[in-house]
């Protein structure tokens, strides 16, 4: 949708930055998932979220916040191919950071009790 939206073609170049982007976004997903079944700060699903994301919500911000700032003064780069794929970067970090820091942990906060049993 973004790259339609943005009126980009599926090539080479765009398929490289979109398997970057989704690298990031993996990335992102896997440390907040993997923390989530590490902490066993309270029995409940909401307890163990919120000790998640206090320890590395922290981290994966500032990932995310850097890697957006470097990738921002390409936007207004004078060659198109550039500016078009800094644009798809920043979007699907931006979207991948929104989701790992607010989707995933709401997710993870309502899992059944025994889904945790054996975490």
């Amino acid at each position: 949708g973004v790259m339609k939206r943005f009126g980009m073609n599926l090539h080479f170049l765009s398929a490289v930055m979109l398997q970057m982007g989704v690298g990031f976004i993996v990335d992102y997903h896997i440390h907040i998932a993997s923390k989530f079944m590490a902490t066993k700060v309270g029995a409940t699903a909401a307890r163990r979220v919120v000790g998640t994301v206090s320890s590395v919500g922290s981290a994966v911000l500032a990932s995310a916040t850097t890697t957006l700032l470097v990738v921002l003064p390409f936007l207004w780069a004078r060659w198109a191919a550039m500016r078009m794929l800094m644009t798809l970067m920043f979007v699907i970090v931006a979207v991948g950071a929104v989701f790992s820091l607010g989707f995933l942990p709401l997710v993870l906060a309502y899992l059944p009790r025994a889904a945790l049993a054996s975490a």
